[in-house]
């Protein structure tokens, strides 16, 4: 990958996270970013460095996701390889991780359970996860199987009509 498609990848992910109107797996990671702008910047040796070390266009992505996860503002200066080392390995882990937690969650309440709303409180999934006992990896997998079609019915999803 040339420094330029790095920098416009870097573009587009800054403006993914930066932005409320862009999404970069929608939009294929399309930047507006030219190679003018790219010979303007004074900090271009960034980009020369990164595709030089990660080559391929897969791991670049990772690379600059990992430190916008760790930086959403995206100043380059923030941005190095114990964030995506820290990440990589996070990701390795995310189902052992899911699992441990949804033993100990599910431990002493059933799946429904975790879920609801008791008078007056917040769920115990909402407790574990501001207790840090449940990671927001584990929140989004748990929302995304909640909130999917079940499957004897494709068409409608588990999740209340009023959520």
């Amino acid at each position: 990958m040339e420094a330029v498609e790095v920098y416009q990848m870097y573009c587009a992910l800054k403006a993914h996270f930066a932005k409320g109107d862009y999404d970069f797996v929608k939009y294929n990671g399309k930047s507006s970013a030219t190679k003018s702008s790219f010979w303007k910047r004074n900090d271009r040796h960034f980009f020369v460095r990164t595709s030089r070390k990660y080559k391929d266009k897969d791991i670049i992505k990772e690379y600059l996701l990992s430190n916008f996860i760790k930086n959403q503002k995206g100043w380059l200066g923030d941005f190095n390889d114990e964030n995506y080392v820290e990440w990589k390995k996070r990701m390795q882990s995310l189902t052992y991780t899911f699992k441990q937690e949804m033993t100990s969650l599910l431990e002493d309440n059933s799946f429904g359970d975790i879920f609801e709303i008791p008078k007056d409180t917040h769920p115990k999934l909402l407790k574990e996860y501001l207790g840090n006992r449940v990671s927001i990896e584990a929140m989004i997998i748990l929302c995304l199987l909640y909130t999917s079609p079940s499957p004897r019915d494709r068409q409608k999803s588990r999740m209340p009509s009023s959520a």
